[in-house]
């Protein structure tokens, strides 16, 4: 646990409690709503949705629970449990509900199995992992099934760590991954042509994402916390886990003496990999995730070279000049997706360094609040303008529930769903 100062404590269960109140506020919610439809850059994205872990009720619900677990707020149970009933309706009215873990069936199940722990929520779960099993075995087995942490294998094996009984779809999901991962040497199996969304030129011979949302990192997570969690994994799961941390590992780059990742690695006529450009240190495509992602690998396969590697890679991350590169307060890619893993490092190897950095970034995360908003705290588009997003991964949520984590002291659980811990 990191040692806050007691003041920044209380400012920070103080912000905490304003902001969960406001996102929680069904007029206040519904008069943000128009005002993000208005201005946003990205309407198909943030676009709120009930049964949305990322932009919806069931993000919002896992903010109460995090909330409950990490402040014992008198408000947040009994709000989030209204939250996530509202979920579950959104789902039962969704003719074809998606299947992915940020806006789809998955993640309102994570959020779910999240506020069940020790009580409540077993039909819902129950039905929830039938009516998902029956799907992802179909697609489990399927020839190229999406591999990545939002929409494909690596989410809904995010997802599946939370359901201690579905051990042989857990095996199926590693084996599809593998399978995958050993189509082609290298991580080229894992190879895309453009993608429009993420603002990416056409790369003629393909190009392999690093990140942790969209990339090789989450692979690499979701292997090793398996691994780390007891889950049996073969041989051929252990050389794919092995393989893929030595592909980050060595396509890190050196800025200023020290470690960063590229968003991608763009493919060459030969098959080679060009680094791209370093982008800032988030959670998301950052080296912050990328970084975590490295560290768990070396605890699960015993190499300390990967853990001093991440260790390196964050404290670059949090040098100044990195830091003021985050320009939106949010989870996903902004201040407090850096702080979330800053204080994971603390807690895990106990340097001093990391604790001082908890502190730095949460109180410049207590600066960019704003009570003149209606959420406390606004999502700063990319190449745009301030959006009033109530959301889990890019807006005020998000920012509520990390708060309420370090000033805890304790990891959230929904750091599982993120895979980072």
């Amino acid at each position: 646990m990191t040692n806050l100062d007691p003041a920044l404590r209380r400012s920070l269960a103080r912000v905490v409690d304003d902001c969960g109140r406001r996102v929680t506020d069904r007029a206040r919610l519904a008069a943000g709503l128009s005002a993000m439809a208005r201005d946003t850059r990205f309407p198909d994205i943030n676009r709120w949705e009930p049964m949305s872990m990322s932009y919806g009720d069931a993000g919002t619900a896992l903010m109460c629970i995090t909330l409950t677990e990490a402040c014992s707020l008198d408000w947040s149970n009994a709000v989030g449990h209204q939250f996530l009933a509202s979920a579950a309706r959104g789902m039962a009215t969704t003719a074809h509900p998606p299947l992915n873990l940020f806006g789809g069936v998955p993640g309102l199940a994570s959020v779910v199995a999240l506020a069940g722990r020790g009580s409540g929520y077993r039909r819902v779960l129950s039905h929830l992992d039938t009516w998902l099993h029956a799907f992802l075995v179909a697609i489990v087995d399927s020839s190229a099934p999406t591999y990545d942490l939002a929409s494909g294998l690596v989410g809904w094996g995010a997802w599946l760590r939370l359901r201690p009984a579905e051990r042989a779809l857990r095996t199926a999901v590693v084996e599809a991954l593998v399978r995958r991962l050993n189509a082609e040497p290298d991580c080229r199996a894992l190879r895309q042509i453009s993608d429009p969304e993420l603002g990416l030129r056409p790369a003629p011979f393909g190009y392999i994402d690093c990140g942790m949302a969209h990339g090789v990192a989450g692979v690499v997570a979701l292997l090793a916390l398996y691994a780390l969690d007891g889950h049996p994994l073969k041989a051929n799961a252990w050389r794919a886990l092995a393989d893929a941390a030595q592909w980050l590992a060595d396509g890190a780059v050196e800025v200023n003496g020290s470690p960063q990742w590229p968003r991608v690695a763009e493919l060459d006529v030969t098959g080679s990999t060009v680094p791209g450009i370093v982008d800032r240190p988030g959670w998301c495509y950052g080296s912050p995730g990328i970084a975590r992602a490295v560290w768990l690998a070396g605890r699960a396969l015993g190499d300390e070279g990967y853990q001093w590697l991440a260790v390196r890679a964050l404290r670059r991350s949090l040098e100044p000049d990195q830091v003021e590169r985050l320009t939106t307060p949010t989870l996903c890619h902004g201040l407090a997706g850096l702080l979330l893993i800053t204080m994971l490092f603390a807690h895990e190897t106990g340097d001093d360094a990391f604790s001082a950095s908890v502190d730095t970034v949460a109180r410049a995360l207590l600066r960019e609040y704003d009570e003149n908003t209606p959420f406390g705290y606004r999502d700063i588009e990319t190449s745009g303008g301030p959006v009033d997003n109530p959301g889990f991964l890019d807006g005020a949520a998000g920012v509520v529930s990390v708060l309420a984590a370090v000033s805890s002291g304790r990891t959230p659980g929904f750091a599982k769903v993120l895979l980072l811990a």
